[in-house]
């Protein structure tokens, strides 16, 4: 299962770096690892009545990830959300 996952990720962060979507010097193989880590880790921080894959913490841990990540930084950073982008976006599955 986590090898499936690995490569989807990193697959299709291949796809953005190729479409010049990812950060100079962001690897589709380091997006794989951290996004793989963070999800298993989420999972094993989530206990009886904890949810670890809450819309809180997934929101936090993609507004901290998305902009090291991506080739143009969102204009505003001053605590908002990023906006999730269309489909046609190969990060938008991420």
């Amino acid at each position: 299962m986590l090898d499936t996952w690995h490569d989807w990720v990193r697959d299709t962060a291949r796809q953005a770096h190729e479409a010049g979507e990812l950060r100079a010097g962001v690897s589709p193989e380091g997006v794989a690892t951290v996004v793989v880590a963070a999800t298993v880790g989420f999972e094993r921080l989530g206990g009886p009545g904890r949810d670890p894959e809450s819309e809180e913490r997934m929101l936090e841990f993609w507004t901290c990830l998305l902009p090291r990540l991506t080739a143009a930084a969102p204009a505003r950073m001053a605590g908002e959300p990023v906006a999730v982008r269309g489909a046609g976006n190969s990060m938008a599955g991420l």
